[in-house]
Order: C-alpha cells, then sequence, then structure tokens
C-alpha cells in the first residue's frame, strides 16, 4: 500500500502511517511512503526524523507540489497513489472539538482594572498596618 503526503512538514502523518499499521498488528514494511515537502529545513527534518525511526525506504522529495511534483509516472504524469480506505484517525489533523468561545477584551480588561483597584488599596492598608507598627516611616 501506498501513503502520499504531498505536504509531509516534518513527517509526522508517514510516521503515523507507520504507527498505525504496527498498533494493528500489520506489517508496517508493507507500506511504501511518499512526501514532499517545499521548506529545505523541514524536509530535513522529515528526512531525519523518518531515518531514527528506522524508516529509510521512504520516497522524499523537496519541491512545491502544485507547482513542481516530484513524484511522477512518466514524463509529466502524476503517480497515482492507493486510495486510501483506511481511517488512520489521527485527531491531531483533523479539528474534534469545539472552537472556543470568543473572549470580551473590553470586560477582560474591567476585571483586570478591578483587580488592579483592589491590589492597590490592600497595598494601602497593608502600609497603613506598617506605620502604625513602626515598621515605615
Amino acid at each position: 500500500m501506498t501513503v502520499y503526503d504531498p505536504a509531509a512538514g516534518s513527517g509526522g502523518m508517514l510516521l503515523e502511517a507507520v504507527h498505525y499499521m504496527e498498533r494493528n498488528k500489520k506489517n508496517p514494511k508493507a507500506l511504501t511512503l511518499y512526501g514532499q515537502e517545499k521548506n529545505l529545513n523541514t524536509w530535513a527534518i522529515c528526512k531525519m526524523s523518518l531515518f531514527l525511526h528506522d524508516i529509510d525506504d521512504a520516497f522524499l522529495e523537496r519541491g512545491d507540489t502544485l507547482l513542481d511534483p516530484k513524484h511522477l509516472s512518466g514524463e509529466k504524469v502524476l503517480k497515482r497513489f492507493d486510495q486510501n480506505d483506511h481511517n488512520l484517525n489521527i485527531t491531531r489533523y483533523v479539528q474534534t472539538e469545539a472552537p472556543p468561545d470568543k473572549i470580551d477584551v473590553k470586560a477582560e480588561v474591567a476585571k483586570l482594572q478591578e483587580l488592579i483597584g483592589k491590589r492597590d488599596e490592600a497595598e494601602s492598608r497593608m502600609m497603613g498596618f506598617l506605620k502604625e507598627l513602626g515598621y515605615v516611616g
């Protein structure tokens, strides 16, 4: 089976495909991994990450996937990859929770100003006690 990530980044999805196979007691060597990444530094991190996970047979190319696709099956013919009939269930790539509530900045600033006022009041009272006790002049 082939797995292709056209925006491979640091290789997380490709690694997760391998880990998915391992978790499901399938042979990860049955996978052929392909990826392409535009950013040189990220591409290098991807290669290194896969290497550190003992994956040295992935086909990782550098370049813009849309403007200059590298995985071709013939002259200027895009390579076809296996249909992904498997749900890898990679929650970090899918939004699974509701977006956070919007923050009312004005209300938060008002709360902060109220707290600052209370802090100043407490500090003033504390200084009064310290004066009364003779610790400050």
